[in-house]
């Protein structure tokens, strides 16, 4: 029992100072197989795009970019309406498809702005994976001694260490999760605003607009 207290003990200090987050190296080949295997595919990318069209009927147009969701296996995260004349969506589209759903949306109207932001997360992706290998193997070593104690006081703390080892395995496993989730879709944002029609007083601002504008600024 003493050398099961002692073997605990070296572990659990290990552990606590190390934070058992980034240190616990207990099989150097397992946790390298991770970055090994990431190295060996794509970069992982998340992507991101914003796009705003004037149309001339918002309604219609909602309702053809819904049905263009729909046909690439996408989903609307959210529909915003402001009023009948501006509506905001938030879309999840495939990424292999992102290009040709900006394209498509596109040429629904007239673009006033389209912008597309990336962001590699292969490094992260890499090292919570090689954390989790080491969680991992630091919990299994928890638990098979804890199948061994026979003290309450030795029991009562490699449970709380398994306790500790599990919460932060949980935690990283949904990031892991949700990083995964972004790379494989992407989000747009699409606004969706209603043509101005100017009636004849209206025009006629405009070109006495541009007259004035002319006598000061030929090009």
């Amino acid at each position: 029992m003493k050398k099961i207290t002692l073997v605990f003990m070296a572990i659990w200090m290990f552990g606590v100072l190390t934070g058992c987050s980034t240190a616990a190296t207990f099989d150097a080949k397992a946790s390298s197989t991770p970055s090994q295997d990431l190295y060996k595919t794509d970069r992982l990318l998340v992507k991101s795009a914003n796009i705003e069209i004037e149309v001339e009927n918002v309604k219609a147009v909602v309702g053809q970019i819904e049905e263009e969701v729909k046909r690439v296996s996408g989903f609307v995260n959210d529909v915003y309406d402001r009023d009948e004349t501006r509506v905001s969506m938030s879309l999840k589209v495939p990424a292999g498809d992102l290009d040709a759903f900006m394209d498509s949306i596109g040429s629904k109207g007239d673009i006033v702005s389209k912008s597309l932001s990336v962001s590699d997360v292969t490094d992260e992706v890499i090292d919570i994976e090689a954390r989790l290998v080491n969680l991992k193997a630091l919990r299994d070593r928890f638990r098979k001694l804890l199948d061994k104690a026979d003290k309450v006081a030795d029991i009562l703390k490699i449970e709380n260490e398994l306790t500790r080892i599990q919460i932060e395995i949980d935690s990283i496993e949904s990031r892991n999760k949700s990083l995964k989730d972004q790379v494989s879709l992407s989000r747009v944002d699409v606004t969706i605003t209603q043509k101005k029609v100017y009636g004849p007083l209206g025009y006629l601002g405009w070109g006495l607009y541009w007259l004035v504008e002319k006598l000061f600024v030929i090009k």
